[in-house]
């Protein structure tokens, strides 16, 4: 279903309103900033292999992702504790059979085996794990170690539910990138690298 209302958002607003942004009409809680800091990020690092995403939502975020992996010939998977309509209801979201890539697992009880599964495969390193479920900062200290030299693992919500106190108890094994763009842009998606 169409976001109602978005065209009502004032110009200046759209690149950086996060509680009103659409994806293909489906309503999204990323900023337009972001979509573009994802798309200069892929470009950059083009031997990325996969996207392992925490926290579906209604899948309109994880849809843009998983349009990305199919171009960049990546593979995709994405897990939350919910199974939202949007999954599976979408029309595009049917016609690239997200339902496929979504695992309806809690992704710290049975799901850790699940992603552990994953990231032992060879064959899809190098990759980025997005962090955007509903404990980011457990997300981050969990999987953060498990994750191979040369992966990336990225964080929604930046200084809203996950800050630089966070980041800091794993400095030891990842390194900041992208730090300066996301910031210029006001995007408050951040990354690093794992050393």
């Amino acid at each position: 279903m169409p976001v109602a209302g978005i065209h009502d958002i004032p110009a200046k607003n759209w690149l950086l309103s996060q509680r009103n942004t659409s994806f293909l009409g489906l309503r999204v809680m990323q900023r337009w900033v972001d979509f573009l800091v994802w798309e200069k990020l892929l470009n950059k690092y083009v031997e990325l292999k996969g996207i392992i995403e925490l926290g579906t939502g209604n899948g309109a975020f994880s849809t843009y992702l998983l349009l990305q992996c199919l171009q960049r010939g990546m593979s995709f998977h994405t897990f939350d504790t919910r199974f939202y309509a949007g999954v599976s209801d979408a029309p595009v979201a049917k016609a690239l059979d997200l339902e496929h890539y979504f695992y309806h697992l809690d992704v710290f009880k049975e799901g850790v085996q699940r992603i552990q599964a994953t990231l032992a495969s060879k064959s899809v390193h190098p990759l980025i794990l997005f962090c955007d479920n509903g404990d980011k900062p457990r997300e981050f200290k969990t999987f953060a170690p498990l994750l191979s030299s040369g992966d990336i693992i990225g964080v929604h919500d930046w200084t809203e539910e996950f800050g630089p106190i966070d980041a800091a108890s794993m400095k030891h094994i990842l390194r900041p990138i992208f730090s300066e763009a996301c910031q210029t842009v006001n995007s408050i998606t951040r990354f690093w690298m794992r050393e």
